[in-house]
């Protein structure tokens, strides 16, 4: 706390020095790894209080007021942060990945457009895209974002993963298997692709070839309830088929 009581008294008698406002923002971002939110808040609060121009302390606020669960103060943190800087499509991102924690697909999707017109060579974003895509069931449209993602990084194993996912969605599963494959292939630690194969195959009753990635699934995430539901289903169909006559 001595370092907190040096840094606010030099702002106070230095207010809308820059260099404070960094370093403030620098040892926010320090404790927003360590999870040490309110120790982020109060760095935040104090890089806004040295240069409120300056995008990045409102974007240290915004991380630490939503790990605090403070949703409408991190929202209004990140558009000021837009605010300060429009041209800077990390503060879009940022309002984005907030926007789709907090389950608000729509906003989600218009920030990250926005990031998009600024970077629209970024693999990520149009990655980001496509899951918003997804979830909102706009499947041409997110098979659209992946073929523009995939041409720019054709060997990012979660893009693959997610073609995949979109794939079984709609109903492609030789597709999908396919897709899915690669991406374990090229990552095998990707427990959700693991996931969306064992879903992909389940969905053809494909129940003996289903059971190991959804046991391969549950491995890397056995606290994950939505792959306990699947291994345990596809165990039950198992059996069904093992014993029909106690069907």
């Amino acid at each position: 706390m001595g370092i907190f009581r040096n840094l606010g008294q030099n702002i106070m008698r230095r207010r809308g020095s820059h260099r404070d406002a960094v370093a403030a923002a620098t040892k926010a971002w320090q404790e927003i790894q360590r999870g040490r939110w309110n120790e982020a808040l109060l760095y935040g609060n104090l890089a806004v209080a040295a240069d409120p121009s300056w995008p990045h302390g409102h974007r240290m606020l915004g991380f630490a007021h939503s790990r605090l669960g403070d949703l409408d103060r991190a929202r209004e943190a990140f558009q000021e942060a837009i605010r300060t800087s429009p041209d800077d499509a990390s503060a879009y991102v940022d309002l984005g990945d907030f926007e789709f924690s907090a389950r608000s697909l729509a906003e989600a999707e218009r920030a990250y457009r926005e990031a998009l017109q600024r970077r629209p060579r970024d693999a990520d974003l149009l990655r980001k895209l496509a899951d918003v895509a997804s979830r909102q069931e706009h499947l041409d449209e997110a098979k659209d974002f992946l073929t523009k993602a995939l041409e720019l990084h054709p060997n990012d194993a979660r893009t693959v993963a997610l073609m995949g996912q979109v794939a079984r969605e709609s109903g492609e599963y030789e597709k999908a298997e396919g897709f899915l494959r690669n991406a374990i292939d090229r990552d095998p630690t990707l427990s959700t692709a693991y996931y969306d194969l064992a879903l992909s195959l389940a969905a053809q009753r494909r129940w003996g070839d289903a059971l190991l990635p959804a046991q391969q699934a549950l491995a890397r995430e056995p606290h994950n309830e939505e792959f306990t539901r699947l291994h345990d289903a596809i165990n039950w169909n198992l059996e069904r088929a093992a014993n029909p006559q106690d069907n």
